[in-house]
């Protein structure tokens, strides 16, 4: 995401994990494999959380280097 140009804010950092959470849960219906959905949805939360905040960290330290 970095190498191509992506950015992110704290908006989107606070936001990625609840929409990727609601995204896997109901839009994809996750809800209907009772609590392995609920466990695939927490993980697609997490990752999104977890993907955004590296590129968040990786966009302030460029910004300190220049």
């Amino acid at each position: 995401m970095f190498e191509a140009g992506r950015r992110t804010s704290a908006l989107k950092i606070a936001t990625a994990g609840p929409a990727a959470f609601f995204g896997s849960l109901i839009l994809k219906g996750g809800f209907r494999d009772g609590l392995a959905g609920i466990s695939i949805a927490s993980f697609a939360a997490h990752h999104a959380f977890l993907k955004h905040l590296m590129l968040w960290e990786r966009q302030k330290a460029e910004n300190s280097e220049q």
